[in-house]
């Protein structure tokens, strides 16, 4: 599951588990899990084989807290999904499964998020996205310093990749992103493959199928729409790429992986 999301995972009913690298970690009441984008992981119930395919939930959503009792002798489990996005430098950190014990501050803002989720709101106001932020934010000041990857990147390679991600839609090559720092083309590639371990182009169709991910999962947006949004010249060179990257089409990954 090594997609541009970061995910923050908390359940009270102990029947689930995620698994990195052959170390199983239950999502339990005292703790709160955090899993950073790139973290190739598998998740699991008591009672079914690990799923490292599919990431889909067979549920409903709980309506009231009655509903988290009676899911205590089944083989359910409630279960308070986050999903965002953070970007440079915050991706960079060392792909794991983070736990993070459940102090009061943040038990506090749980209850507060899953009590908007339960009254059964389709939209999140300012307070309770304030909530989520500040949980967020509380939690990545616990992860050790030495878990961020943060190499010191060239200003101008710095530059072009805040570039990238604001203008993926347009057209980015590499003669472009070189006049922009004012250097010669071959030079410019040679500096961008040295700090970020990759070709310039081969980084924009990463990160193009990145967003293209961000917008299957949270836009309306059909696959023409996204296929431009993102910078294809059509759905069938999107698709050509998406597959590549992916394994499998847009309209299979939509199909598979998200409904």
């Amino acid at each position: 599951m090594a997609i541009p999301f970061w995910r923050l995972y908390y359940n009270t009913v102990g029947n689930a588990s995620v698994s990195y690298k052959g170390i199983r970690t239950l999502l339990k009441p005292d703790q709160i899990v955090i899993i950073p984008p790139n973290t190739s992981f598998s998740s699991s119930l008591k009672g079914n084989s690990e799923n490292t395919l599919r990431e889909s939930i067979i549920g409903e959503k709980i309506v009231n807290r009655a509903e988290v009792t009676e899911h205590i002798n089944s083989n359910c489990s409630d279960h308070l999904f986050i999903h965002f996005n953070l970007g440079i430098p915050y991706d960079l950190i060392e792909p794991g499964i983070y736990t993070f014990a459940v102090k009061e501050k943040e038990e506090e803002l749980l209850n507060e998020i899953k009590e908007y989720c339960i009254i059964g709101r389709n939209a999140f106001d300012f307070t309770v996205c304030a909530a989520i932020n500040s949980l967020i934010f509380e939690l990545l000041k616990e992860i050790p310093r030495h878990k961020w990857n943060t190499p010191k990147l060239d200003k101008r390679v710095v530059s072009s990749v805040v570039y990238i991600e604001k203008h993926l839609g347009e057209r980015l090559t590499n003669k472009i992103l070189a006049d922009r720092a004012s250097m010669v083309e071959n030079s410019f590639a040679r500096l961008f493959r040295e700090n970020n371990g990759t070709s310039i182009q081969q980084y924009i169709k990463k990160k193009r199928i990145d967003k293209a991910l961000i917008l299957l999962h949270h836009s309306m947006a059909n696959i023409d729409e996204i296929a431009i949004q993102c910078g294809f010249s059509d759905r069938f060179h999107f698709s050509k790429v998406f597959k590549e990257l992916m394994g499998m089409s847009p309209v299979a990954y939509k199909r598979q992986v998200i409904f």
